[in-house]
């Protein structure tokens, strides 16, 4: 009994040296690192549609609100014989006409007109001022998202009589400047067609529009899913004007992802 006591005194004893001399140690698993980034759960390649419509009334207060007071200046005589003002004196209006756009505008047109020749000197300069509404008739089509016009002035109503100056006197000279007013239209039409060209840029309008649609919305709350266009490419029909609009369709390829987790950036690049 004694012998018996005595083995399991000493294996206690080495037991609590063991446990001394031994450091217990306990890892605890380290959290995978993470930047809270959505799951996409479901992608899909789609196609949609976007029929789009602008008014030519639209584009009406656009031009208007660009073109005021002197709309055109010319001061180099010495390319055409012709130095040029031209001042918008009220509201433009536009309309369409088996589909393409008429243009009144209200206008003052002074110009200097030189005349002669440059053998030994021999030329002259005059002053002509115009005063009426001139009706513009222009062929229109869409392209890179601009209205670009081929414009030819139809007609010319004037609300004041054509005059030139000499020796500082204005003199009636409407019975001469109908049948030679040739000079002045190109010029006319052609600062008509650039006005519209750099005012009716539907680009931003088009871009402003995919970066909303591509806005991801929340679907639902409890699972916290979320709802992402991401457009890819963009088609678009040649542009038709019709009943004083200018309608096209456009078509978006486009991939429709849903996802979970925190909302989702908004990865559009215009």
């Amino acid at each position: 009994m004694k012998y018996i006591l005595g083995l399991l005194f000493l294996f206690l004893i080495l037991f609590f040296f063991i446990s001394c001399s031994t450091t217990s140690k306990i890892e605890a698993l380290k959290p995978v690192p993470t930047d809270d980034s959505p799951m996409v759960y479901k992608n899909k390649t789609s196609f949609i549609s976007l029929p789009t419509e602008i008014s030519l009334k639209d584009i009406e207060t656009l031009l208007n609100k660009n073109m005021s007071g002197l709309i055109y200046e010319d001061n180099d005589i010495s390319d055409d014989d012709t130095e040029m003002k031209i001042w918008k004196t009220s509201t433009i209006t536009l309309t369409e006409k088996n589909g393409e756009i008429l243009s009144v505008i209200p206008m003052k047109i002074w110009a200097k007109v030189k005349y002669g020749t440059d053998f030994m000197g021999l030329n002259d300069t005059r002053e002509v001022n115009l005063n009426g509404t001139i009706i513009l008739n222009s062929k229109a089509h869409l392209y890179n998202w601009k209205l670009t016009t081929k414009s030819t002035i139809k007609d010319f109503t004037w609300s004041e009589s054509p005059n030139i100056i000499v020796a500082g006197k204005k003199i009636p000279i409407t019975y001469i400047i109908n049948p030679t007013v040739s000079i002045f239209k190109s010029k006319i039409a052609k600062m008509i067609d650039d006005a519209i060209d750099s005012t009716c840029d539907f680009k931003p309008m088009v871009l402003e529009t995919m970066e909303k649609i591509s806005t991801p919305f929340l679907t639902n709350d409890t699972y916290e899913a979320w709802f992402k266009l991401v457009p890819q490419e963009l088609y678009v029909t040649e542009a038709v004007l019709k009943n004083s609009k200018i309608t096209m369709d456009m078509g978006l390829k486009c991939t429709m992802q849903t996802m979970i987790g925190k909302e989702p950036k908004n990865t559009f690049e215009k």
